[in-house]
């Protein structure tokens, strides 16, 4: 049960991160911003939805 769980998390926290990233990768091309400003909201992004995931996760 604690594998299925698991599983359905990350594919939770992957479809997340997927639609977040085709908006930033969106936003950016629209805009034209440098690729290290495009890296660096990824990243903070998945920082944010990894937290707000374990928080949940409790």
């Amino acid at each position: 049960m604690e594998e299925k769980k698991s599983n359905s998390r990350f594919w939770q926290i992957f479809s997340t991160l997927l639609i977040l990233f085709g908006i930033i990768s969106f936003t950016s091309q629209k805009f034209s911003f440098e690729w290290y400003y495009t890296w660096g909201a990824a990243a903070v992004t998945t920082v944010i939805v990894l937290l707000v995931f374990r928080r949940l996760s409790r």
